[in-house]
């Protein structure tokens, strides 16, 4: 089975960036967004949205059926995920995130 990688998006400087790189689990990619032209090279070439930084950005390999907020369901095909560390959860570590 093929893994894909996850990304680990930042700018020094934010929140306890320093922390979060520090502690990063081995088998994610860390990408220095300070300068925007990689953050944009990133999000076009991995085709996500990415509200804020520091974020991670990992691939859901399974189609599954989720429900909107209509109570209407639709299948998800396998995609790029993005889960961005929530300023209200400082000091931020790396088992909030959901994967």
């Amino acid at each position: 089975m093929t893994t894909e990688p996850r990304y680990f998006l930042f700018k020094t400087g934010v929140y306890n960036v320093s922390d979060l790189l520090r502690y990063m689990p081995v088998d994610i990619i860390p990408v220095n967004c300070n300068d925007d032209e990689v953050l944009t090279k990133f999000i076009e070439d991995y085709k996500v949205t990415v509200v804020s930084l520091p974020s991670v950005v990992y691939w859901i390999p399974e189609e599954r059926k989720v429900t909107d907020p209509d109570g209407s369901e639709r299948i998800v095909q396998p995609h790029w995920a993005v889960y961005t560390f929530d300023e209200q959860h400082v000091p931020w570590s790396w088992s909030q995130a959901p994967y």
